[in-house]
């Protein structure tokens, strides 16, 4: 028997200890099976998903109908996310796009959804007449379905993200569209069907940070500051989030309501054009803080085929934060925050668009918005991560409620307090715009309503209204259109 020399036994070592990586990297990167009905097929080579390095990679034919095709790719299953362009990697000159998401934090069963938005790249100056792909029967969707597993990593740091409530019933997450012929017929099956959105109310905004803590800290830093002011150091003062921009900012506001918050309130201020922005709008209502955004009505059907290009939005908007930069932090605290996504409504994948709000020029609406409160010092409340995995999910196809609007205006609230607090300063309190205790009834309605703690809550009867010592005489009456205004909370427990 021939007795091997160290050097060889370390070389056959080293040898194998390659062979080992290079076999195990192989088997990490796998390829995702092409859709032959999505037109653009034709112009791709392979689809291939790097699991160790978290990236999917497209590599594209060198002659190619679509030079610089857009894509959006999600991850769905256990949980959601959408993956980002790596520019640094990513040149369409070399035929190849690379996407990258952060290490999925669960365990599960994932998959991989990879959809064409736009055939060439996006022009942000010029987009009003280039079209979405066709949406219909999904042949915007370049992949056949895809999935892979992901094991336990205790080493993964948890970060707040959209998780599916049964994992054990973890199935791909379809991009919806509404059918084109919707544009004309409102009244045919699925236009507005709740049935598709089934589905995204299955995940739930999971690991959130905790900003309760924060409103009890906030108020105690800033009833310190107010000594000498009796209503505030009585208790009687509340935190008063003043949101301000279109539709969006309303919906944020109705479900921060909902939050039925002590000693916060908050408040919608309607604007829908940042030329028509004014910052004396935050004395006029009394705002502890101000959250700022525009860029809805900029690329809605309402600029009737001129939606608002980068240079345009940029101009616009510079004067809106140089103004947010300019204001006393003393007496209101300001930021910016990003704009919502729009999903495939007919008006957007119209050709051509009716509706421009489609996700590249939200995409650029957005870095307009981070790169000025960068530059010029305003502090920006991004949502992208929190809206971005559900971007499709509103069934209007615009405005997103429930969990989606719930976990905005909680993170909202949360950045807003967080600054406060890092920069050791409270924010004025307001006394509520109603006495404390005051009463009500609606116009159409015999049911009465005491105000406490910032809402209006319902007696269950009228034993209970006259055991408290309340008289009918001081009841005020309403217009029934204030129901919406106002901030409707729980029925009161009874005696």
């Amino acid at each position: 028997v021939t007795e091997l020399s160290p050097v060889s036994m370390n070389f056959r070592s080293i040898f194998f200890l390659f062979w080992l990586l290079f076999t195990t990297a192989l088997a990490s990167v796998l390829q995702l099976e092409l859709n032959p009905q999505a037109p653009l097929t034709s112009d791709l080579q392979s689809i291939h998903h790097d699991i160790h390095a978290c990236q999917i990679i497209v590599n594209l034919q060198p002659s190619r109908k679509c030079q610089k095709p857009t894509l959006r790719i999600r991850i769905s299953g256990t949980s959601l996310l959408i993956m980002k362009l790596d520019e640094s990697t990513s040149t369409a000159e070399a035929d190849k796009l690379v996407y990258t998401y952060p290490q999925l934090v669960d365990e599960g069963v994932y998959f991989v959804e990879v959809l064409v938005l736009f055939c060439t790249s996006f022009d942000p100056e010029h987009f009003e007449n280039t079209c979405l792909e066709n949406v219909e029967g999904g042949s915007n969707i370049v992949t056949l379905p895809y999935s892979f597993h992901v094991a336990a990593n205790e080493t993964v740091g948890k970060r707040p993200r959209w998780v599916l409530s049964e994992k054990h019933n973890s199935t791909m997450l379809s991009t919806r569209y509404q059918k084109p012929i919707c544009l004309f017929q409102w009244n045919i099956s699925n236009c507005e069907s709740p049935a598709d959105i089934v589905q995204y109310d299955l995940y739930d905004w999971t690991d959130r940070p905790n900003y309760l803590s924060l409103v009890a800290e906030v108020l105690k830093v800033s009833r310190a500051e107010e000594k000498n002011n009796e209503t505030i150091t009585a208790g009687h003062a509340n935190i008063r989030i003043c949101l301000v921009g279109d539709s969006h900012a309303h919906t944020l506001s109705t479900h921060g309501k909902l939050l039925e918050l002590k000693h916060v309130e908050f408040v919608f201020v309607s604007s829908h054009f940042p030329h028509g922005f004014q910052s004396d709008w935050f004395v006029s209502h009394q705002c502890s803080y101000a959250v700022v955004t525009y860029g809805q009505w900029p690329a809605s059907e309402r600029m009737k085929g001129h939606p608002y290009p980068q240079s345009k939005f940029q101009e616009e908007m510079r004067r809106v934060v140089t103004l947010l930069q300019k204001y006393d932090p003393k007496l209101t605290q300001v930021f910016l925050r990003s704009v919502n996504y729009n999903g495939l409504g007919a008006r957007h994948t119209a050709c051509r668009p009716i509706d421009y709000r489609s996700p590249p020029v939200i995409d650029m609406y957005n870095t307009v918005l981070r790169t000025l409160s960068e530059e010029l010092n305003v502090e920006f409340i991004d949502l992208v991560h929190i809206i971005g995995p559900k971007w499709d999910a509103a069934l209007d196809w615009s405005h997103p409620v429930g969990k989606v609007a719930t976990a905005e205006i909680e993170w909202i609230l949360f950045k807003a307090l967080q600054y406060s607090l890092q920069h050791k300063m409270g924010v004025v309190l307001h006394a509520p715009n109603i006495p404390e205790n005051s009463l009500i009834r609606f116009a159409d309605s015999k049911m009465v309503y005491l105000y406490q703690d910032g809402s209006y809550h319902a007696f269950p009867n009228g034993r209970m209204f006259l055991e408290m010592g309340y008289d009918f005489d001081n009841v005020k009456t309403v217009p029934a259109n204030k129901r919406a205004e106002l901030p409707i909370g729980a029925e009161l427990t009874p005696l």
